[in-house]
């Protein structure tokens, strides 16, 4: 089993992460804070972790999670 972390800070740092479209209040103040969206629902802010398994998007996780599970490794 393939498992990726891949943290993300800006647009370009993963293919998945687009900008938020929606103008509904809630995304556009995400949108102000440097967040993107992953299948448009999914939000993701600066220093999240993507994760993957086989190639496969999984989740979007913490800082703090994701270093506990790197420190596993």
């Amino acid at each position: 089993m393939d498992v990726k972390l891949t943290q993300w800070n800006k647009f370009g740092d993963h293919d998945l992460v687009k900008e938020i479209t929606n103008k509904e209040f809630e995304y556009e103040e995400a949108k102000n804070e440097g967040a993107g969206a992953i299948n448009q629902w999914i939000i993701i802010y600066p220093g999240q972790y993507i994760v993957e398994i086989n190639g496969e998007f999984i989740s979007v996780i913490s800082t703090e999670k994701a270093e506990k599970i790197l420190t596993q490794k």
